[in-house]
């Protein structure tokens, strides 16, 4: 009877060796397994920077050039780009931030964004100023005929009303900094000799208003957007990133590009002629006593100038008269940036896709594609 419950004992405990052994060696190999999800916030298997990573913001990036929406086969698109090197880098378009810039912002990001920032920031925004208030009292235009074009096409847009940004900026900044003590030189100064405009500054200058109130403020004067005009004086930053959510329903976000934000040289500054910026109209201003409102005796045509002899003189050529003549006088443009249609867009994805499935398929005519060296292409004549 011992010797049977004795062999019973040793077998159990053998069972019981195995069985620890056995556990710990699954636990062993889990850990081993799981290592290669766990190198990376996404549990993602040999997911890296140079490859799983860059390969998912091109293929956003090419969807957002595009102006595709909607659901996304990341096995559809195909890319001639290696992706297990370690040198490879994620393919960003410079014009992305130009078009970012130039294309409507809600009313909600334009108010974040004003509050986000200094006035000196603030002030930089390459804006020709329509009017100073949203109820258009105060004039701001340069020209009687860019006064007009103001009404008939931007009188929705919150850019070109300077009470958006006088609105959401820090008080103090307004009354004491160099851009602020010019602000209220040459323009408020000269707002509160108009009927109302007393009443409206002091508003202005004391009212504090959450964002949602804000933004319905915005929306009680027909406003419904927030776009700026195309220059190049600067180049804003630019941080695009994108949420994956994996299959526990975690969320982690990648960047799917970034610019930096410069600022190029005055030589480099084209749009000038178009938009000199209106803290430059400011500073030509106050040395001559001149303020920024319309219709007020203190405006720079009541005092007998303009702003075509203030910035580029009294002399005259063939082609700046022909401009003039054409398009208007420089420093008054409005320019914007024109998207192509959908329709242009569609017929652009559909020969990518064939283009790469096509060459996918055939490796001769991959290699001779790949052999083709990009070019730069000079839109202006040389001459």
């Amino acid at each position: 009877m011992e010797s049977k419950t004795s062999v019973e004992s040793t077998r159990l405990s053998t069972l019981g060796y195995l069985y620890s052994i056995f556990t710990l060696a699954c636990s062993v190999a889990y850990v081993f397994i799981l290592t290669e999800y766990t190198t990376n916030d996404h549990f993602w298997r040999n997911y890296n920077v140079t490859g799983a990573n860059t390969f998912l913001a091109d293929v956003i990036n090419a969807k957002l050039r595009l102006g595709e929406v909607g659901d996304l086969d990341i096995f559809a698109p195909a890319s001639l780009k290696d992706y297990s090197l370690p040198t490879t880098v994620i393919d960003v378009r410079m014009s992305m931030t130009r078009r970012a810039m130039t294309q409507p912002f809600s009313l909600e990001v334009a108010v974040m964004s004003y509050r986000a920032n200094t006035l000196f920031e603030n002030v930089l925004i390459m804006m020709a100023y329509c009017w100073v208030d949203f109820g258009h009292q105060f004039e701001m235009a340069h020209t009687a005929k860019r006064q007009l074009r103001c009404a008939k096409s931007y009188y929705d847009n919150a850019a070109v009303h300077l009470e958006s940004l006088l609105r959401n900026v820090n008080h103090i900044d307004l009354a004491e900094s160099s851009y602020g003590v010019q602000i209220n030189q040459t323009i408020l100064s000269a707002v509160t000799t108009i009927p109302g405009g007393s009443a409206w500054v002091n508003y202005i200058q004391n009212h504090e208003w959450g964002l949602s109130q804000e933004v319905d403020f915005w929306r009680s004067y027909g406003l419904t957007h927030y776009a700026t005009q195309f220059q190049n004086r600067y180049q804003a930053g630019y941080l695009n990133r994108s949420a994956i959510t994996n299959a526990l329903g975690m969320s982690r976000s990648i960047t799917i590009s970034t610019v930096p934000f410069f600022s190029r040289s005055l030589s480099l500054w084209s749009t000038r002629y178009i938009n000199i910026g209106w803290w430059t109209d400011m500073s030509k201003c106050v040395p001559i006593g001149a303020t920024m409102i319309r219709n007020t005796n203190t405006s720079v045509k009541a005092l007998g100038r303009n702003w075509k002899t203030i910035y580029i003189g009294s002399t005259t050529t063939v082609g700046g008269d022909i401009v003039r003549a054409s398009i208007g006088p420089f420093m008054s443009w409005d320019t914007k940036l024109i998207t192509p249609p959908s329709s242009l867009l569609n017929v652009i994805a559909k020969f990518h896709a064939q283009l790469y499935d096509r060459l996918r398929s055939d490796l001769l005519l991959s290699e001779s594609f790949q052999a083709i060296s990009e070019s730069d292409i000079d839109v202006v004549p040389p001459t």
